[in-house]
């Protein structure tokens, strides 16, 4: 039986509720590929031939997680019924019961933190004409004016908006 849904969060919240899920359902973790793929089982091959507390019989489970677009993923279930395992009336509405607590659980996930937005650059302006200069520029496309700042006293170059000399402490001209 396979079936498929889609999940929207952060990839380690979604994995880490899958396991959870996973556990409360009583499967084991047979191997992972940490949020890319898990197998797991349910219940026992020895008994469950023997109808002894299986559960709802002996199951193998398959989930792989399909990355879609941004925080976005189709999750599929690939649950697997040995031909020679007695698989009980309702074990496949507990299958589906399972995957429908995932997808409940899944939407209450932690959602990965907004994306640090930069704020806008601010454009130079030269101080004659208050035209837009690009950066690195040491005179004016506009008006041709010196763009570098010198201190008077000393003659060192003084950053952009600099009341006072670094350097020497005298008020910038």
């Amino acid at each position: 039986m396979k079936r498929m849904v889609h999940v929207r969060g952060d990839v380690e919240a979604l994995w880490q509720t899958l396991l959870n899920t996973l556990t409360v359902y009583g499967y084991q973790i047979e191997q992972q590929y940490p949020y890319t793929q898990v197998w797991a089982k349910r219940g026992s091959k020895v008994s469950s031939l023997f109808l002894e507390g299986t559960k709802g019989g002996y199951r193998e489970l398959n989930v792989t997680f399909f990355p879609q677009v941004r925080d976005e993923f189709d999750v599929q279930f690939q649950f697997n019924f040995p031909s020679w395992a007695i698989t009980l009336p309702g074990t496949k509405r507990e299958c589906l019961a399972m995957i429908d607590e995932f997808v409940r659980l899944a939407q209450v996930a932690p959602k990965p933190a907004a994306p640090v937005t930069q704020a806008p650059k601010v454009q130079a302006r030269c101080p004659s004409c208050n035209q837009p200069v690009r950066a690195g520029a040491k005179f004016c496309d506009n008006c041709g004016a010196s763009l570098v700042l010198v201190c008077a006293k000393c003659g060192a170059q003084l950053p952009p908006g600099s009341k006072f000399c670094d350097s020497c402490g005298a008020p910038a001209e």
